[in-house]
């Protein structure tokens, strides 16, 4: 999975990302196990462990769609609304070239010089001096840098 220029690392981000999504899957899966089998402790604390163990795999078939549904809909609310999410904890504000004429057009001369679109500009403030990019899609793209406060 060895990554050489822009578009393998584009590729290669791409399948992690997926590898990610159905290992929030496995991850939901593996707590709701763990969370029947609990329950099923603390309900009847004198059975045998395969009684346990048999007993918290059918709780979590009952459990199944519902945990399914469950990180479908995390899934979808993080597609739709991560760029809102991300601006209301860093408290990034969208920028135009007419507020930060010479950083909008640093920006824009990078993007023209590597064939990207152009993203939305966001500033935040902060002692640290970063910037990061966010966006699943070029509609959602981003790029937020960081401003003395």
């Amino acid at each position: 999975m060895a990554a050489y220029g822009l578009y393998t690392h584009i590729s290669s981000n791409k399948l992690r990302s997926m590898l990610l999504l159905a290992g929030l899957f496995l991850l939901i899966y593996v707590l709701v196990y763990a969370g029947a089998l609990l329950a099923e402790v603390m309900i009847d604390g004198n059975g045998s462990v395969g009684y346990y163990l048999m007993a918290a795999s059918r709780d979590l078939v009952k459990a199944f769609p519902y945990a399914t549904g469950a990180a479908a809909l995390w899934i979808v609310i993080a597609y739709f609304f991560h760029q809102s999410i991300v601006d209301a904890v860093t408290g990034g504000e969208d920028v135009t070239r007419q507020q930060q004429p010479r950083l909008y057009n640093l920006l824009e001369n990078l993007c023209i010089s590597r064939g990207l679109p152009m993203p939305k500009l966001k500033v935040m403030d902060s002692e640290a001096r970063n910037a990061f990019a966010t966006g699943l899609n070029r509609r959602q793209y981003a790029v937020t840098v960081t401003r003395a406060c």
